[in-house]
Parts: C-alpha cells; sequence; structure tokens
C-alpha cells in the first residue's frame, strides 16, 4: 500500500464530480485489505469498514463496503 494516503479524502475533483483516481484506489485499497485475512481488521470475507459512518466498527463484505467509501468516504485520519 502506498504511503501517500491524500487520495482518500479526494473523493470529488474541484468541479465537485466524482474523482476516477479515489475510484480506482478505492479498489487498490479493498484488494490489499482483504489480502490480509485472518488479522484484526480482516476475514476471508469481510474487513471493518474504514468509512466515516462505519469507523471500524461494523464488519462487511467487499462490495458493502466499497459502497460505503464511495458514498461516505474514509473516516479522518485512517492508517492502515
Amino acid at each position: 500500500m502506498e504511503r501517500d494516503r491524500s487520495w482518500m479524502y479526494h473523493r470529488c475533483d474541484e468541479n465537485g464530480y466524482w474523482n476516477n483516481q479515489f475510484n480506482s484506489k478505492v479498489e487498490i485499497f479493498l484488494d490489499f485489505a482483504f489480502s490480509q485475512a485472518d488479522s484484526v481488521f480482516c476475514t476471508k470475507s469481510m474487513i471493518r469498514c474504514p468509512c466515516s459512518k462505519c469507523w471500524n466498527r461494523e464488519w462487511h463484505h467487499r462490495g458493502k463496503v466499497r459502497s460505503h467509501l464511495i458514498r461516505n468516504g474514509f473516516v479522518d485520519g485512517y492508517s492502515i
């Protein structure tokens, strides 16, 4: 996972449109997160959702985490 996480807080571009880079980085993030099976934050099929609504408290499958991140963004100060 790359060290620069500034993309996590830029879901929209300067004109308020969805940022395509954010979408592609979310996929890379999810690939990495789900590769960490059997850790505190991940099982083989679910991770703790790092969106601003769930705050790493709720366990969800990949599709739901993706939709939460697209809709809600990452919780402030998230670190991997």
